[in-house]
């Protein structure tokens, strides 16, 4: 799971070490979510993304700090897997205002993510996969988005390969979001003939790419490759599976007693919202923004896929089957 790391405004409080230099208060909030963090680092030179000087400062949510004036901070943590990326930074003007947004503006987070004991599923793309018999929703509107990295681009392996779908055990009926023979991202509903999405943008193997599928409506559809709006695709055929729809796959499409498009790769944090999310929401979410900080109301099912296979949220855990394996060390993170 992924947790920014937002650092409460620093307040410089006394002088110390010579002239430019003062205890600045800083705190930060923990990640949540399965990690275990073992401590924090805080780092801070004098150029953004420079840092000379780092501090150990335990597993602690604050610290105070001899840091001089005019010096760009940045808080990293880690544990046994390794520590976290730097996203983001604060600087410290000294002139009164204290701690400031590094470069203008509002933004005040740290990026928590890598080495924090995350992981992924890793699917052989030709068996395994997961499974629920419990659909996170009934109807539009929905949006599907998942984390995947494929091994081998579709076109290569010969099929279509398939991160999430909604399935008709008994009909050719189905909601799937998968990579196509041309190596784009698909939204593809049914039943025949099909009503398909599909992006401009194209899909790359062996790297983790964000992928999202939206319907507003049952006659408005959209696919989104890592957050790329400009790119995505809209498709306005009227489709409506959803008197049929009674299983929900992560790694396959399973309709009409029969699997297709296995997913050959890895793939992360699956979730369901029962809204339409919009642009600035879509690119959050390629910018690794957590599921369960966008649009939390309406998230009603997430799936990390980090050390189990539980649903967050919902409560609708999936069932792995033919031995998926995980991945510790290969997750998406963002720079």
């Amino acid at each position: 799971m992924w947790e920014r790391v937002r650092i409460l405004l620093a307040v410089v409080i006394l002088l110390l070490f010579g002239h430019n230099s003062f205890a600045v208060d800083l705190e930060w909030d923990s990640p949540s979510g399965p990690q275990e963090v073992d401590g924090y680092r805080v780092h801070w030179g004098a150029e953004s993304g420079i840092y000379t000087n780092s501090q150990d400062v335990g597993n602690a949510l604050q610290a105070s700090l001899p840091i001089p004036l005019g010096s760009y901070i940045n808080v990293t943590a880690y544990n046994e897997h390794g520590e976290s990326d730097y996203d983001g930074e604060v600087y410290y003007t000294g002139n009164g205002n204290g701690i400031q947004p590094a470069s203008g503006g509002q933004i005040t987070t740290l990026f928590i993510g890598s080495g924090l004991g995350e992981g992924s599923r890793e699917l052989n793309g030709s068996n395994q996969y997961l499974d629920t018999a419990i659909l996170p929703v009934s109807g539009t509107p929905f949006t599907l988005c998942a984390w995947v990295k494929l091994d081998q681009l579709s076109s290569v392996k010969g099929d279509e390969q398939c991160a999430a779908a909604f399935g008709d055990d008994s009909a050719i009926t189905f909601l799937n979001l998968r990579a196509d023979m041309n190596d784009r991202l698909q939204f593809n509903s049914g039943p025949l003939p099909t009503a398909i999405a599909t992006s401009n943008n194209t899909i790359t193997a062996g790297t983790w790419e964000h992928w999202c599928g939206i319907a507003a409506l049952d006659n408005e559809r959209r696919v989104v490759l890592n957050g790329d709006w400009t790119n995505s695709g809209i498709n306005t055929d009227s489709k409506d599976p959803w008197n049929a729809l009674d299983n929900f796959n992560v790694g396959r499409l399973f309709m009409n007693s029969t699997a297709y498009d296995y997913l050959g790769g890895k793939i992360a944090h699956v979730a369901v919202w029962n809204v339409a999310l919009d642009q600035s929401e879509i690119q959050s979410l390629s910018e690794c923004s957590s599921p369960d900080t966008v649009r939390t109301m309406d998230l009603v099912a997430y799936w990390p896929l980090v050390v189990n296979d539980n649903d967050d949220i919902g409560g609708n855990n999936l069932t792995p089957h033919n031995s998926p394996t995980w991945s510790t060390i290969d997750y998406p993170t963002c720079p």
